[in-house]
């Protein structure tokens, strides 16, 4: 039996369904050696820039040149923004939906190195958008390069105005519209910038009427027109383009009117696919616009003109109006501040009853504070005059005012002094000297004090 009892040792226990806590314990241990942390695999994928994104993406948009899978992530100064959707694609780049924990952003991405054109276009429409901050315009974010792409974050904008076409605008809704891009192209026109892509894909829309945000995109075939020069060449849609820019091969000048006739061809597809209007003034006057917008060069609207027109001026403002409504209420109450201070500075002044409390308060104390100071002063210059006649008196000899004690004291020392003085012994001159010097004066001096003299002994006849 002991030698078998190794034999069954080597052999191990039979699988009965169930497994000892030492095998499970090694069983986890082993699982843990074998798979990575799930932490650790989160972070590779967050970290990895170059990650291509899972989402789906239309086979429409995989046919266009300027089509690019994004990334899974784009990081931009530190900040990670993870893509949700692919929004479109064009000629020349794609644009996709990114989510960062501070919002929604829209990134526009391009393919790095395919021509240097390309390469210095996205540039360009980085640097116009950096100096074309408007209302009406869409809001430029930076720019950065991740892999082989350029990128430009931007603001997000869910709708643009192809999608309202196709669900068919109301009469509000194309007011709206047509007010906002009007407003926008006369900030760039301003600039002396033309768009020469204007087109319903490029016109982005947010919130719905009344309070509809419209702001123009895609500035990368915008031109700009140094010292008043026009533009050459061919651009933007076919279906967009003005008549100008085929003209003699494409070789004729042009300038901002033809982004005013693009918006005439959007106002006419908003127009004849709007929703049924019992407005039907506002319908003809629509009319007369596209006109005025779809007419020749020299005869064509411009967006100032636009913007006062009837079926626009009669829609609601849009940001930038309101923003120039205010900036005329602050000039007008500035200007009548300024009058009120004018008026208030050129007049008399009229003091209040408790500014004239209050002075009259600071004039008693004012009263009293300067009868403190001419007793102190008076006081001041009577202790001067005593200490001046003090000295004035020891000088001359003078005696000054005494007390009753120190008078009966001072007569008491006179007394002693001239007991002193009475017997003390006196010496008497000469007789015979004093007449000789004094004469009858002194002798009648000594007999009117009584005087007697002593006798002197006869000289001797030796």
């Amino acid at each position: 039996m002991h030698a078998m009892m190794p034999s069954k040792l080597a052999e191990g226990p039979k699988d009965n369904g169930y497994k000892t806590l030492s095998q499970c314990t090694l069983q986890q241990q082993q699982s843990k050696q074998l798979l990575p942390p799930i932490s650790s695999l989160n972070a590779s994928r967050s970290m990895d820039p170059t990650t291509l994104a899972s989402i789906s993406i239309p086979d429409k948009f995989k046919k266009y040149p300027g089509f690019l899978h994004p990334y899974r992530v784009y990081i931009q100064d530190g900040q990670t923004f993870v893509v949700e959707t692919f929004v479109s694609a064009g000629g020349f780049g794609s644009v996709f939906k990114a989510v960062n924990r501070t919002g929604v952003f829209a990134i526009k991405a391009q393919k790095a190195g395919v021509s240097i054109e390309r390469d210095r276009q996205i540039r360009s429409e980085a640097r116009f958008l950096k100096r074309s901050a408007h209302a009406n315009v869409v809001q430029f974010l930076g720019e950065f390069r991740q892999g082989d792409h350029l990128c430009l974050r931007l603001e997000w904008m869910p709708k643009t105005v192809l999608d309202i076409i196709r669900k068919r605008a109301t009469l509000q809704e194309t007011r709206q519209i047509i007010l906002g891009a009007a407003s926008g192209l006369r900030f760039l026109h301003k600039k002396n910038f033309v768009h020469r892509d204007v087109k319903p894909e490029n016109v982005l829309v947010s919130g719905s009427a009344p309070r509809m945000a419209v702001k123009i995109a895609d500035f990368g075939l915008a031109g700009y027109m140094k010292d008043g020069r026009k533009l050459r060449g061919p651009c933007g849609t076919r279906t967009y383009q003005a008549p100008e820019m085929l003209e003699d091969g494409g070789k004729k000048e042009y300038g901002s009117a033809v982004d005013m006739f693009s918006l005439g061809v959007i106002l006419r597809q908003l127009m004849y696919n709007m929703l049924p209007c019992d407005d039907l003034v506002a319908v003809s006057q629509g009319k007369k616009l596209i006109e005025n917008l779809l007419n020749k060069e020299d005869l064509r609207f411009s967006a100032e003109m636009v913007l006062e027109h009837p079926f626009v001026h009669q829609g609601m403002p849009t940001a930038v109006q309101q923003q120039q409504n205010r900036e005329h209420k602050d000039k007008d109450h500035m200007k009548k501040l300024k009058g009120e201070v004018e008026e208030k500075t050129n007049r008399p002044r009229e003091v209040s009853e408790e500014k004239q409390g209050m002075a009259r308060k600071s004039e008693q104390k004012g009263s009293e504070t300067t009868e403190v100071t001419k007793f102190k002063s008076r006081k001041h210059s009577d202790d001067i005059r005593k200490l001046e006649q003090k000295e004035v008196a020891e000088t001359q000899g003078k005696s000054l005012p005494i007390e009753p004690k120190q008078k009966r004291l001072l007569v008491q020392d006179t007394g002693e002094v001239e007991e002193k003085k009475a017997k003390r012994t006196k010496l008497t001159p000469d007789p015979a000297c004093a007449t000789e010097k004094t004469g009858s004066t002194s002798a009648s001096a000594n007999s009117v004090k009584g005087y007697i003299p002593h006798p002197h002994p006869p000289p001797s006849p030796h």
